[in-house]
């Protein structure tokens, strides 16, 4: 997973990697496969429910 995020462009700290893998495994038992689209709209989610949760 972390090759995958690197290889998009991604640079995640271990605590960002964990929350993208448990979205990427939810994701993938309930599809075949998990485009990079899909992995890219994950760690956008992260980042964003990240940012929400430092600012409180």
């Amino acid at each position: 997973m972390r090759n995958r995020c690197e290889f998009l462009g991604f640079n995640l700290s271990t605590e960002e990697l964990d929350q993208v893998y448990h979205g990427f495994i939810a994701l993938a038992d309930c599809k075949k496969g998990v485009l990079d689209v899909e992995i890219t709209d994950l760690v956008g989610r992260v980042a964003t429910f990240n940012a929400k949760a430092a600012a409180e």
